[in-house]
This record gives structure tokens, sequence and C-alpha cells, in this order.
């Protein structure tokens, strides 16, 4: 009777693999390792060649988690909404463009990238600084418009962690931004117009409450002003013309049919 070979159970592999399985693989200490994995000096060539081969071979990554907890740094870019989505609907052409931007300057450093998309509301306990907040960041891009008279903002300012708005927050001039100034825009349209006749000028608006519409509104009216319309005058000209396609169309029929504005 033929005997027929003994069935063996696949070994399990170690789901969490540590710095003590390189170095005993290694034949290193943990120490040399680690220097390795940070790039730091003090290595041979020779030493760390075998070092990355046994991290290879075990498929060994970092555990940047309870690394955090010893260290500052947690290698996370953060990316955060300041208004609700419902308020500012994001593009898709520009959430690649920033993706790609961030991903050119970060990626050499292996650095993740995280996108809090939390649905922030009016009166909800979450804002879209928690991940300064909960130190999920070690730097961060805030995302605009900002709410007038913001405070988050101001706070994340003197968190200590590195930041850049995009979008002006209002009045925090003193923070880091980058933005298009929209009230010199708004005000050398209105001048253009001005300059050619035209007295009743609509301005279409958006984002009521926010930096970016009394940015425009703010721009406007003083172009207006500066040509003698009062400046309760000029602000019966500008209408609310929200982020919604269609409300838009229908503001913009009205306003093609309204004999007062030329």
């Amino acid at each position: 009777m033929e005997r027929q070979p003994k069935k063996t159970r696949a070994k399990k592999p170690k789901i969490r693999l540590t710095i003590f399985d390189v170095a005993r693989e290694a034949g290193v200490s943990t120490k040399t390792v680690s220097k390795v994995m940070n790039n730091q000096p003090g290595v041979s060539e020779e030493t760390r060649a075998r070092v990355f081969r046994v991290v290879r071979e075990l498929g060994y990554h970092p555990h940047y988690g309870a690394r955090s907890l010893r260290a500052a740094r947690r290698n996370c870019v953060g990316v955060a909404v300041a208004p609700p989505l419902g308020m500012v609907p994001l593009r898709e052409d520009f959430l690649v463009w920033l993706l790609a931007k961030l991903s050119t300057t970060f990626s050499s450093d292996g650095a993740y990238l995280t996108f809090d998309t939390s649905r922030l509301s009016e009166g909800s306990m979450i804002d879209y600084g928690r991940g300064v907040w909960e130190r999920m960041y070690d730097l961060c891009f805030i995302v605009g418009p900002f709410p007038l008279n913001d405070n988050t903002i101001n706070r994340i300012h003197f968190s200590g962690v590195p930041y850049l708005a995009l979008g002006r927050p209002v009045p925090w001039e003193s923070c880091n931004y980058a933005a298009v100034d929209l009230e010199r825009a708004a005000y050398d349209s209105a001048k253009f117009l001005l300059a050619r006749g035209h007295r009743r000028i609509l301005l279409l608006s958006a984002f009521e409450g926010y930096s970016a519409e009394w940015e425009r509104r703010e721009g406007f009216c003083r172009a207006l002003e500066e040509s003698g319309i009062r400046r309760e005058d000029a602000e019966r000209m500008i209408v609310d013309a929200g982020t919604r396609p269609e409300h838009l169309r229908d503001v913009l029929e009205k306003a093609l049919k309204a004999l007062e504005y030329t």
C-alpha cells in the first residue's frame, strides 16, 4: 500500500513585523536598522545594503502610528475644506490639480496625503481644524472661502502647525494665505465699465457670509463710490446668484430682461 505524503499545514506568516525581526535577520542591532530606515550616517554601505535586502524580503514597513507617539513628526500632509461642501461644491479638476501639486512637492519625502472629508455643518462640534487639534498633520492646507470673522483659522495660526490657507481669511490678514485678490478684481472690472459710461452695473454675488463674497462686494462698491454713486445704491445692484447652476441661470435670465441694468 502506497503511503500518502503527510499533509502539512502552511505556516501562517507573521502579520506585524517589528524592527527586532529585521535586526535579527540582518545580524545587526535595532539602532543600526533605525539609522538605515531614517537615512542617517554611521552605517557602512555593505551593512546598509544588507538591511535593505532583509527589509524587502520580509516586507517590513515602519509602524508610523507607534513612531508618532514617540516623536512629533507624523509624516502626513493634511487638506481640509473650510466651508461645508454643500455650500461650496469642489470641482473635480481643482482636486486633481491640488493632488498633483502636493504629490510633486511631498512625494520625495514619502509623506502621506490626508483629505478631511467630514461633513461640516452649521452648529456642528466638528470644525475644519480637527486634523490640527487631533495632531494628525505635520502641516496642512486649508481650502477656502472662509466664513467672516472666522476664529478657526486664527487658532490654527497660533497652534504652531505649519499651514497655508488657499483663500483670504477675513479679518485675519496676518495669516499665511495664497489667494486671488478678489477685491481688486471686482474694483478693476467695475472701473472698466464705469469708464465706458455705464452707471447701472449688476454684480452677481455668491458665498454670502464668506470672505470671497465680502471681498468682491467691497471692491465693487468702492469703485462705484469713487464715481459718485452712493454706497446704498451700489449695494442694491448686488444680487445673490448662489452656488447652484440652476439658480444662477434664473438670476441671469431676469437680469438680462431688466432694462435698469446696462
